[in-house]
């Protein structure tokens, strides 16, 4: 059974927040800002070769009618290394990121917003590559160029926070972590209010570095808020509302909590069988942890009917691999 670990990290995003009113139809030759806003509306209903495709032709296009330090050029770059990079593609998006933040750095006089997403990107491209110190300086380059001249927008800051933050729990530096991610909240409640599915992040992270450091309690409370928050912003099945329900599940039964712990486990394995079919790898995994959770609490009989149901699925598995 997996223990509370795990925290979330998104990808920045910022450099075409302001662009996008300004896309319009029925020109004859779509323009590389059209053409980015269709690749990341396509990513979005995960249609991703065709995101890939669009972002490319984003990019053409933009270098056939700009110069090549036009922010233009910058921007496209920016959309396709975002959908390389959310599909692992991270060698093949790190240059791209280097590239849009030269461009960025050039410009006069310079647009903090749009310098600050670029560090940040490639921040978090370093961060999944598991290349903390690199990353670490980024970030804190980032900060620093909102504290000589703060944004007006706050919430980008708030995610270069949250990244930080996660970066340095990485490195089991809890302190500095638990710091920065209560700033990136409190940004987060000023902006935009009490309920949001980032604020919700914010909290899954922050419960998380509570369950490292065996602040159970605290970690189960803020996980609890946490999920009720994203389960009101983004819906009760989605697969985030679902791994934070795991997490919390998870967090009970390290506290010894196996009612509480097997029943939301029990929830979670519901609504994976519901949209991932009950013959699934997933689901199997869930029946083995509800197996442990059951046997912990002393229900014996179900714990060996989901240790049967886990061991079907894998044997129906097996048989399917070629011999």
């Amino acid at each position: 059974m997996k223990q509370a670990s795990g925290l979330r990290l998104r990808l920045f995003v910022v450099a075409l927040a302001g662009l996008w009113l300004a896309c319009t139809a029925g020109a004859a030759e779509p323009t590389s800002k059209e053409l980015s806003y269709q690749a990341q509306k396509l990513f979005e209903q995960g249609k991703i070769p065709q995101a890939e495709e669009t972002a490319k032709k984003a990019v053409s296009a933009a270098e056939s009618t700009a110069k090549p330090e036009d922010a233009s050029v910058a921007d496209a770059v920016t959309t396709l290394a975002r959908i390389l990079a959310n599909q692992g593609k991270l060698d093949l998006a790190e240059p791209l990121f280097k590239r849009a933040l030269a461009i960025r750095e050039k410009a006069a006089p310079p647009d903090n917003l749009l310098l600050v997403g670029s560090i940040a990107n490639l921040a978090l491209l370093y961060q999944a590559q598991r290349n903390l110190d690199p990353a670490e300086e980024l970030y804190k380059r980032a900060l620093a160029l909102d504290e000589k001249s703060p944004l007006q927008d706050r919430l980008p800051i708030a995610e270069v926070m949250d990244n930080l933050g996660v970066l340095y729990a990485a490195k089991k530096d809890f302190a500095k972590a638990e710091d920065l991610i209560r700033k990136a909240i409190a940004i987060r409640e000023k902006v935009t209010g009490a309920d949001s599915e980032a604020m919700a992040v914010s909290l899954n992270n922050l419960a998380t570095i509570f369950a490292e450091q065996k602040r159970l309690p605290e970690a189960i409370a803020m996980q609890k808020m946490a999920l009720t928050m994203l389960e009101k912003t983004a819906g009760p099945e989605t697969p985030r509302t679902i791994d934070f329900m795991r997490t919390l599940a998870d967090m009970h039964m390290s506290a010894e909590q196996f009612a509480e712990g097997a029943d939301l486990m029990e929830k979670a394995a519901s609504v994976m069988e519901k949209h991932l079919g009950p013959g699934h790898p997933e689901v199997a995994d869930i029946y083995n942890d509800l197996s442990e959770a059951n046997k912990l609490k002393g229900d014996n009989a179900k714990a060996e009917e989901y240790a049967k149901k886990a061991q079907a699925i894998r044997a129906k598995m097996q048989n399917k691999k070629p011999q």
